[in-house]
């Protein structure tokens, strides 16, 4: 990615999102909504909407307001691999843990008010974003995991 050419929408300026994990789990997801009468039904929570939002949007996809719940039913869900959701779902869901490189937090960092970071970034190209790895978890409920 080039740096200085950030308004050029070749050259995105907010995100960018990388790894063979996200690939994996689009094909997943693709290859069960061939085997099921209507597609299947994804719910993805707020933290790991993007890229998913990007790559499943010809499906039936829910975003979730908040955290997965116990009492989650469709039959694929995407979230945060965190213990306590893995143990809420168990019973219902194979899970499996992925990650995903992510270069900035720009939309946390946003979000929180730092107009001013945005800007000095803008302008500046200081290094506004993060480099990190968001784990995710893979939810597939059971009588389709087979």
């Amino acid at each position: 990615m080039n740096g200085r050419n950030r308004t050029n929408p070749v050259e995105p300026l907010l995100q960018v999102d990388d790894t063979s994990d996200v690939a994996r789990t689009v094909d997943l997801i693709r290859r069960l909504a061939g085997t099921e009468q209507g597609g299947v039904q994804v719910r993805i929570e707020p933290a790991v909407q993007w890229p998913f939002a990007w790559y499943l949007r010809e499906l039936r996809v829910e975003y979730a307001a908040d955290r997965l719940s116990a009492d989650e039913t469709a039959p694929v869900l995407l979230g945060l691999a965190d213990p306590a959701t893995g143990s809420r779902l168990a019973d219902r869901y194979r899970r499996q843990i992925l990650g995903y490189y992510r270069w900035t937090t720009w939309a946390q960092r946003l979000g929180e008010g730092d107009l001013r970071g945005l800007v000095r970034f803008m302008f500046h190209h200081d290094g506004w974003g993060t480099d990190q790895i968001i784990h995710f978890g893979v939810w597939v409920r059971k009588d389709l995991a087979a």
